[in-house]
């Protein structure tokens, strides 16, 4: 409904419960933690949200969470990186789901899809042969991940038809063969 400022001030009432009645830790606590960073993003204050979105990231490594919390979490993260066409943080964002070291095909889809905008980005905001020399290994690691990800059992071929995240790929003759 666009009502941002409303859903902060309930997301943060909330979290403040959660965190009071279970702990910081809680995997309630952690959704929590999500819709706080995913409604600050949304008010454009992303910087507060990036400390909340590292914090839960922390706190939900290695636990039994809701299997949507850190592919959602960390794309808040990706998108704030993306909006302000800050491509360190777009990469800084893709290590730290590759250093999670998962092996689903969805995570690992998720983190072609993240080289692929960390691509975009760099070639958006810089057109020197040194970025673009850049945007094509980033590119690169991005068909890395989507080989990986095929590899591993993902197979919605008509997803990545149309997922915008990977336009900096459409012109690739080895995305065109995955395809």
């Amino acid at each position: 409904m666009g009502r941002h400022a409303d859903a902060l001030k309930l997301r943060e009432e909330t979290l403040a419960l959660q965190r009071a009645k279970r702990g910081p830790d809680d995997p309630g606590t952690l959704l929590s933690m999500w819709g706080v960073a995913e409604s600050l993003v949304k008010l454009d204050r992303g910087a507060e949200a990036i400390r909340i979105i590292d914090e839960c990231l922390k706190r939900a490594a290695d636990k039994a969470v809701d299997p949507r919390l850190i592919p959602h979490v960390i794309d808040v993260r990706l998108r704030h990186f993306e909006k302000k066409k800050d491509a360190a943080g777009c990469r800084a964002t893709a290590e730290m789901l590759e250093k999670m070291k998962r092996t689903d095909a969805n995570t690992l889809y998720n983190a072609a899809c993240m080289r692929a905008v960390t691509a975009a980005v760099i070639r958006g905001a810089d057109k020197s042969p040194a970025a673009s020399k850049e945007a094509d290994a980033e590119a690169d690691r991005a068909m890395a991940w989507l080989k990986q990800a095929v590899a591993a059992g993902f197979n919605n071929a008509a997803h990545l038809k149309k997922d915008t995240d990977l336009d900096a790929l459409r012109q690739r003759p080895d995305f065109r063969k995955l395809l």
